[in-house]
């Protein structure tokens, strides 16, 4: 089965493995490890950092 193109180019991939905010990718081009921008770890990390105190104080 042909990867998906998302996008010019872009492909489809799968995380198949994580490890210390480093991840495996698997595409049909082969297997790759990656990680997350800075911007986006520290946006993602705000959001989860706000919902934990939410629930613990609710």
């Amino acid at each position: 089965m042909p990867a998906q193109t998302i996008t010019a180019g872009l492909t489809a991939a799968r995380v198949i493995g994580t490890s210390h905010q480093q991840y495996t990718i698997v595409a049909q081009t082969g297997q790759f490890q990656a990680q997350v921008a800075g911007r986006l770890a520290n946006f993602t990390s705000s959001i989860f950092k706000s919902s934990a105190t939410m629930i613990t104080n609710s």
